[in-house]
């Protein structure tokens, strides 16, 4: 740190006004109504992020690294993410991102409280298949104010072992032994959602107990796409069931597209990684 000139060193702060009353709201998806618990990220309210130090780039967003200043993460890292396209000044791009995360919120809340895959196999299917269930969490987007510059941007803690399960575009990945359960989370958006949307770009890590997401997109089956930038279309679904394997996650009953349906693939098994893997 010492050859770093201050120019490179930043200082973001969070909003005082900063409200999560809206991560409360009533989501319906399909015919489930799930009430959004709160899952706020942490009480840190200062972090200094280095814009010469780029952890990780997106199909949108560049990812810098940093560490918090204060509260109950004081001393821990973070990551920033901006758009490629340069600073902004006002919230207004980052409110899709915020929408997108409740709603993605609310069929990670679905998606656990109906991971029961002992429940939708055979008994001659879960006598060869002891597989845990690992729940999935989400770190919901925050925007914070730059108090230099004014610039808002995203913070979110950093995650171990960070990497993608699948992405907006439709692809997977295939040879990730350790996706089954993101991958069925995938398949269980578009079940849920009565075939209206794909919830993708499912990217973070994993620890002991379960799976950490953030910064997650959804694709509809709208050719306008409903949601922002990120929203690559019916095409991304498509691309995605052409290549998912329905695993112990996934429940049979689930919905697919009717062009993809066909034979089910043999029931591929698991475990899940250590977090620093």
């Amino acid at each position: 740190m010492a050859n770093m000139s201050r120019a490179e060193v930043f200082l973001y702060r969070a909003p005082d006004d900063l409200e999560h009353s809206d991560l409360d709201d009533d989501i319906s998806i399909a015919n489930m109504t799930i009430n959004v618990a709160a899952n706020f990220p942490n009480e840190s309210t200062e972090a200094t992020v280095y814009i010469d130090r780029v952890c990780g780039s997106g199909n949108f967003k560049n990812a810098f690294d940093g560490f918090y200043t204060n509260g109950e993460r004081s001393g821990q890292r973070c990551v920033l993410k901006q758009f490629k396209t340069g600073s902004v000044y006002q919230d207004d791009p980052y409110k899709q991102q915020l929408e997108i995360d409740k709603k993605a919120q609310s069929i990670i809340d679905a998606f656990n409280a109906a991971n029961t895959p002992s429940e939708w196999h055979s008994d001659e299917v879960n006598a060869r298949n002891t597989i845990p269930i690992y729940p999935v969490r989400l770190i919901p987007s925050t925007l914070w104010t730059n108090n230099e510059t004014g610039a808002v941007s995203v913070i979110e803690p950093y995650i171990e072992g960070y990497r993608k399960f699948n992405s907006p575009t439709g692809w997977v990945a295939v040879d990730d032994q350790f996706g089954g359960p993101i991958q069925a989370l995938s398949h269980f958006s578009y079940h849920i959602s009565d075939g209206k949307m794909l919830l993708c770009d499912l990217q973070g890590g994993a620890d002991a107990n379960g799976y950490t997401l953030a910064d997650p997109a959804i694709a509809s089956d709208d050719p306008q796409r409903l949601y922002g930038a990120s929203d690559m279309g019916p095409q991304c679904i498509n691309d995605f069931f052409k290549l998912h394997v329905c695993e112990f996650y996934c429940n049979p009953q689930w919905l697919k597209p009717e062009a993809v349906i066909g034979e089910v693939p043999p029931i591929q098994r698991g475990l899940l990684p250590p977090y620093d893997t």
